[in-house]
């Protein structure tokens, strides 16, 4: 139970007392459903790469066999996401903090996936979903990329520093 929800219980209203319990729960169903869900679409988008892949494995390597392997990459990638969002969504449920980081991953997994759907589009033949992008988009998201780098090695080494500083004090 954190801290909050203990304080709450300490109060002297006893509606509200009662009720605090209610909305732990409540939350945490509304957790578990989300997290399942996430699951779900993970199960399901890596199912339906499964024919693409088998298509890939039984054609010849033409530029539709390319446009297949960017088509399959994009889904493995989602499932990557929604794999990440399902961890993230639980971490509450197991009774840690929740961090930045999970989502300064996703984020940048994100942004990988849009940047290889816009550089496959320069492929002569490439016919894929959402390819149509500026070269300023792929420098906007080059950007946000190293952004996002930068913010999970920051919080990494803000960490690390924490654990050394732990160790050193014992």
């Amino acid at each position: 139970m954190n801290s909050d929800v203990a304080g709450a219980l300490h109060t002297p209203d006893p509606v509200f007392r009662s009720i605090v319990p209610v909305l732990v729960r409540l939350e945490h169903a509304l957790f578990v459903a989300v997290s399942a869900l996430l699951w779900v679409c993970a199960i399901l988008t890596l199912a339906s790469t499964v024919p693409l892949v088998w298509q890939m494995a039984l054609g010849d390597w033409t530029t539709a066999a390319l446009t297949a392997t960017s088509h399959v990459l994009d889904r493995i990638l989602a499932v990557l996401i929604f794999a990440e969002l399902a961890y993230t969504v639980s971490v509450p449920l197991r009774g840690k903090m929740l961090t930045a980081e999970p989502f300064l991953i996703v984020g940048l997994m994100a942004v990988v996936r849009r940047i290889l759907v816009l550089t496959m589009s320069g492929v002569p033949g490439y016919e894929g979903v959402g390819a149509q992008g500026s070269p300023l988009e792929l420098v906007v998201l080059t950007a946000l990329c190293l952004a996002l780098v930068i913010g999970i090695a920051i919080l990494r080494s803000q960490t690390l520093a924490r654990r050394f500083l732990r160790l050193r004090a014992r």
